[in-house]
């Protein structure tokens, strides 16, 4: 075989050890990292007392923070040096016990808590992590050829979420990356069902809710998160909305809300969520006094602030609740529907739509309070003057009785007396006479008995 055959096979197949350092970063900050070296069967021939030399060598020199793990295949052996750490400070400490220098890592999260984007950054070389195995080995004098005692140096990287615009990501979620140690991927959190409820007042107020509802499971992941924290970032984000979490058993309910006077503030106050959002409600001018008429149109995205990749198990829902009943509505980009008189519901993240709405105005409710005020007022009155004008009404006419004083004067005796007073009778209320047929005493007013 020629000289420059020999140089092609060695070029393809590789001399030494194929070296990685591998780091899984978990959503808390904890993580692991490995340093592995990987070494054909048949270069084990190379190594001066082989194997059991080797071994023995690597774990006398290895750094106090490694782990040794030794396995091997049919056709390949493994070391592998490990540890654990629980934050981004301890794997810089640890990085400096093995390399001797000091890096700096960072963990940067952006977005919302149902989409963060990760950002992961170390300033690391890959030979840095090697060295020390590479010194010993020489120090030792295992290898005749300590130019080709390393055939690749890999740095692998897994972040909790899914990476964005790597080619370079293995069946197991690990990238590959070169001399720039900086990473970025997308977490999720499924959103079982997300509803966005309008509410318009009959004052022109208009109130905004979001409803996001998680699993229990996915909602406690998220309230473990370390770096990501959704009460944190509302509150802190949304200033101007309020944030509340309603438990309901199997899931969790994440709500914010925001209020405004006028349709105009409410666009400034609900742009930072629905950046794009459009929304009128004006009333329709030579419409009834009583019953005046609205315009009613919105146009806005749901999802968009989110995340690029937020996972919605369902279509976010659209709900309008309006101060008056709704006569027509039309949208050419979603099925609305008119769940109740005065509500529309519609599904979809693009939405837009109009309607028309017929309210009853403050007049018509002045109008029906005056009539209620005039018959209680009227009733007030007559129960007032009863007693001058119910007994005249009352009466019904009879003939005329001469008083009991009449009677006696005129010196009858008893008996004609007693006849005289047939069809009498007294007051009970004052004694008074009255007639058979007298239904109210004429003097007081009291009624009398049939």
């Amino acid at each position: 075989m020629s000289v420059l055959m020999i140089f092609i096979v060695l070029a393809v197949t590789g001399c030494g050890a194929d070296t990685y350092v591998i780091t899984d970063v978990y959503s808390d900050g904890s993580g692991k990292r490995i340093v592995r070296f990987e070494i054909e069967n048949s270069e084990l021939s190379e190594v001066k007392g082989g194997e059991p030399a080797l071994t023995k060598v690597l774990n006398d020199s290895k750094p106090n923070v490694f782990k040794m793990n030794k396995y091997r295949t049919d056709s390949k052996l493994y070391y592998d040096f490990s540890f654990d750490f629980k934050d981004l400070k301890e794997l810089a400490l640890k990085s400096k016990e093995i390399t001797g220098k000091d890096s700096t890592v960072k963990l940067d999260y952006t977005g919302t808590p149902f989409n963060p984007q990760i950002k992961f950054s170390e300033d690391i070389s890959e030979s840095d992590y090697i060295q020390w195995a590479v010194d010993a080995v020489i120090k030792a004098g295992m290898v005749s050829d300590t130019g080709n005692m390393i055939n690749s140096k890999k740095y692998l990287i897994k972040l909790p979420g899914n990476p964005v615009g790597y080619n370079t990501v293995d069946e197991q979620g690990y990238i590959s990356l070169g001399g720039d140690k900086t990473v970025t991927c997308y977490e999720s959190y499924p959103i079982k069902k997300m509803v966005v409820d309008t509410d318009i007042d009959k004052d022109g107020s208009i109130e905004r809710t979001v409803t996001l509802t998680l699993s229990k499971a996915e909602a406690d992941r998220l309230e473990k998160d370390k770096y990501i924290n959704a009460e944190t970032y509302f509150k802190k984000s949304l200033p101007e909305w309020t944030f509340d979490k309603s438990d309901n058993g199997e899931t969790l309910d994440f709500i914010i809300s925001t209020k405004a006077d006028n349709p105009e503030a409410f666009i400034k106050k609900v742009k930072k969520v629905f950046s794009n959002e459009q929304l009128s409600y004006a009333k329709i001018i030579n419409t009834s006094a009583l019953f005046p008429k609205y315009d009613f149109e919105v146009s806005t995205e749901l999802t968009g602030w989110l995340g690029p990749q937020a996972q919605l198990d369902s279509e976010p829902q659209f709900v309008v609740n309006f101060p008056g009943e709704v006569q027509t509505y039309y949208s050419n980009q979603n099925r609305v529907e008119k769940t109740d008189k005065k509500q529309l519901l519609t599904k979809g993240s693009q939405i837009h739509f109009t309607a028309v709405v017929e309210q009853t105005s403050l007049l018509f409710y002045a109008l029906i309070l005056f009539g209620i005020v005039f018959v209680i007022a009227a009733g007030v009155i007559l129960y007032k003057y009863r007693n001058k004008i119910l007994p005249q009404a009352g009466r019904i006419p009879g003939p005329a009785i001469p008083a009991n004083s009449e009677i006696a004067a005129a010196g009858e005796d008893s008996a004609e007396i007693t006849r005289g007073n047939e069809g009498i009778k007294s007051c009970p209320g004052c004694g008074a006479p009255a007639a058979e047929t007298d239904r109210f005493c004429l003097k007081c007013g009291t009624k009398l008995d049939q």
